[in-house]
């Protein structure tokens, strides 16, 4: 039965010998690095051994391979290239969490990769994890769709938006967790969203979104959970945020850092956002609908902590900017004019009297 199997695949896959592929009842295993060109499906689990280099298609012709498998369809370990004008289709039939770039693997996307999944039973998470990248380049696509929650899940690993990427999350979010502070979203300028953009930062989490590549961000929904710290790398001309939610049981720990921050550059324009005061009386923190206070932390674009004097606060603009509000300071050669001119004046008053 196996021998016809393999017989079989060798027919679809002309290109491959019984040396790359390890072929079992419920894996299919990429053991060498290699190129596929063609069309195949499979219904079986796609596996990249470590240290094997996957490419589909010669970036000219278009190829295509198609996955489909219960719960986990693909184990990467290595690393996979989806050439351009070719696609990498993975399904997932029986829900649960998986993970599309593996535990130990990256995936770099010049044509397509589409992510689905055909149940309903449990939540369906993409995953990019444990330290590894999955690159969209210029061209590129990323569709995610029949998600019951979460979209795509950065835990502990970066998710790359370049230049002329397009993406198509059908419903859900980006989902951005993982407490070892590497779980990174960067997105450049002239990335193509079919659907608005949603960021959730799981609780307990550490991670960075770096926009400062783009000139404009627009977050349809921005969703803070407890206990986590993020920093924003802010774009060059505006971070707007249209929609703002909230989950869980806020500490006091949850913070947001603002880097590259200059006035007028985010506008908030959700109604469940407003500034509230610290411990010390200082406005310098922000809450969403009811949740515990969130710390606000800014850096200029020389990497210098901005730290608010007494007197100093945030503000809300009426055109919905958040701004910081300096309160004038006299420097010190200021403080001595001022002496000087009130012992000049007290002098002259004397010398009258």
């Amino acid at each position: 039965m196996y021998i016809i199997y393999i017989n079989l695949m060798k027919k679809i896959l002309p290109i491959f010998t019984t040396s790359i592929f390890a072929l079992s009842a419920s894996a299919l295993t990429v053991e060498e690095t290699t190129t596929f060109e063609g069309t195949a499906s499979y219904d079986s689990k796609l596996t990249i051994n470590s240290k094997v280099v996957y490419t589909i298609g010669n970036g000219t012709d278009k190829s295509s391979v198609s996955v489909t498998y219960g719960t986990y369809p693909l184990s990467n370990s290595g690393q996979i290239v989806v050439s351009k004008n070719s696609e990498l289709s993975l399904t997932t039939t029986n829900g649960g969490d998986w993970s599309s770039a593996g535990t130990s693997g990256n995936i770099d996307v010049y044509g397509k990769l589409l992510i689905s999944n055909t149940s309903t039973k449990s939540p369906f998470l993409p995953t990019i994890s444990s330290g590894k990248t999955l690159n969209v380049y210029s061209g590129g696509t990323i569709e995610v769709s029949g998600v019951n929650q979460g979209g795509m899940d950065v835990n502990n690993g970066t998710l790359h938006l370049y230049n002329g990427s397009n993406v198509n999350i059908s419903s859900g979010s980006i989902f951005i967790r993982g407490s070892n502070g590497t779980s990174k979203l960067i997105v450049d300028d002239g990335v193509n969203f079919t659907r608005k953009m949603k960021i959730t930062l799981g609780s307990a989490s550490i991670s960075e979104l770096d926009f400062s590549d783009a000139k404009t961000i627009t977050l349809d929904n921005f969703t803070f959970k407890d206990r986590c710290i993020s920093t924003i790398i802010l774009p060059k001309t505006e971070l707007i945020i249209i929609g703002m939610g909230n989950q869980g049981t806020f500490t006091g720990v949850e913070e947001l850092i603002l880097k590259d921050f200059r006035n007028d550059t985010i506008k908030i324009n959700s109604s469940v956002f407003s500034l509230t005061e610290d411990s010390n009386g200082i406005t310098q923190c922000f809450k969403i609908n009811t949740s515990g206070n969130i710390k606000l932390t800014a850096y200029d674009s020389n990497g210098n902590k901005i730290n608010l004097n007494q007197g100093d606060y945030w503000e809300l603009t009426n055109d919905k900017y958040l701004n910081i509000v300096r309160v004038s300071v006299p420097e010190p050669a200021e403080w001595a004019m001022i002496l000087g001119s009130l012992a000049l004046g007290l002098a002259i008053y004397r010398r009258r009297k």
